[in-house]
């Protein structure tokens, strides 16, 4: 699969990625930048709140029995895609797909208070900018437009999971979640998107930013950003403190961009950036 991208100053819309050789001499003003490409979660990461718990949370089994789920993720073997699947399940025995989206429209989700800054920065540098959601594309769509606009939305790279109509009309009962991956424990596995780009575009430099444990399956295949806020961060930092994978703990956007900005630049090296939850505290 050729993942095609959006890259700022570098190409256009209806253009896939360019070569490396095209992307460095389009930065030939700077000197010797890294060539760096970014990844992230959506739920929970780019947003202030996670689309997919707060329609579980309000409409369908409820925040303990959620939180149930994950735990037994983490140390009972139970895998994401058959947790996701449940809690989904759960809300679409209650709700309408209809409803969710209205739902979800209506919930005020706000994006992180930096990430339109950083991903205009992204712009400026011809960086290109993929997400990787284990949620369902139309509710992404939904929230992103939402906050960005309809035409700068479309313009983004977005690799989810779907909705599963059943051959219905999305009425309570009728709907699911349906996985990128179905044989995967993930149900999407984001690692795969990220193998692929970097096997298509070698001599990148690659960062993942996530939250939660729907980004297990990318915690170790770019330089990690993990997203500390209240509620959420705990699994997945946990999980890799307990895996030694290192990872820079961050609060908003604005840290990413500057510890990007700083590799980029040359300033900050890779081994140096990743210094657990409390992150380059001296940035904040």
């Amino acid at each position: 699969m050729t993942i095609e991208l959006i890259t700022g100053p570098v190409g256009n819309s209806s253009e896939p990625l360019p070569t490396v050789a095209k992307v460095v001499a389009s930065k030939s003003g700077y000197r010797n930048p890294p060539i760096l490409a970014f990844f992230s979660d959506f739920d929970g990461t780019i947003t202030d709140e996670d689309s997919n718990d707060f329609m579980i949370d309000n409409f369908g089994m409820g925040r303990p029995a959620r939180r149930e789920l994950l735990l037994k993720c983490l140390h009972e073997g139970l895998t994401f895609r058959e947790a996701f699947r449940a809690m989904i399940d759960s809300v679409a025995q209650n709700k309408s797909f209809s409803e969710c989206c209205e739902l979800v429209r209506a919930a005020n989700i706000k994006l992180d208070p930096g990430f339109k800054d950083f991903y205009l920065y992204l712009k400026s540098k011809g960086i290109p900018l993929v997400i990787l959601s284990s949620g369902m594309s139309p509710i992404i769509r939904i929230i992103i437009s939402n906050l960005i606009g309809d035409e700068e939305a479309d313009r983004l790279t977005i690799i989810a999971n779907d909705v599963d109509l059943r051959g219905g009309d999305g009425s309570p009962g009728t709907w699911g979640v349906q996985f990128r991956h179905p044989d995967s424990p993930f149900g999407h596995n984001k690692d795969v998107a990220i193998s692929e780009f970097r096997q298509e575009n070698p001599g990148y430099t690659i960062f993942f930013s996530g939250d939660g444990i729907s980004d297990l399956s990318a915690s170790r295949s770019a330089t990690l950003f993990v997203k500390m806020r209240e509620g959420s961060g705990d699994d997945l930092a946990a999980h890799c403190e307990k895996e030694n994978i290192p990872f820079e703990g961050f609060r908003s956007f604005r840290e990413v961009q500057l510890g990007v900005d700083a590799v980029f630049g040359g300033t900050l090296t890779l081994d140096k950036l990743c210094t657990g939850r409390n992150g380059h505290a001296e940035w904040y």
